[in-house]
């Protein structure tokens, strides 16, 4: 799985397994969003604002669960 630490103040950690995507939201709680596009991984790493990227491509459109 390819992880990658941030320097967001929402999103602590990201790692993608080629189908899922894992966050890891600040303090300490993971999700797992289910059948995301490698592009949306990569968009997310490259975002100016890798917090509102995720709340506004990523949260509520793909299938999520908690870890």
């Amino acid at each position: 799985m390819e992880t990658a630490k941030t320097q967001s103040s929402l999103i602590k950690e990201v790692g993608y397994d080629g189908k899922d995507l894992y966050v890891t939201l600040v303090p300490n709680r993971k999700y797992k969003y289910e059948n995301v596009p490698y592009s949306e991984y990569k968009n997310l790493l490259n975002a100016d604002s890798m917090g509102q990227y995720f709340n506004s491509n990523i949260r509520d459109y793909y299938k999520s669960e908690r870890l």
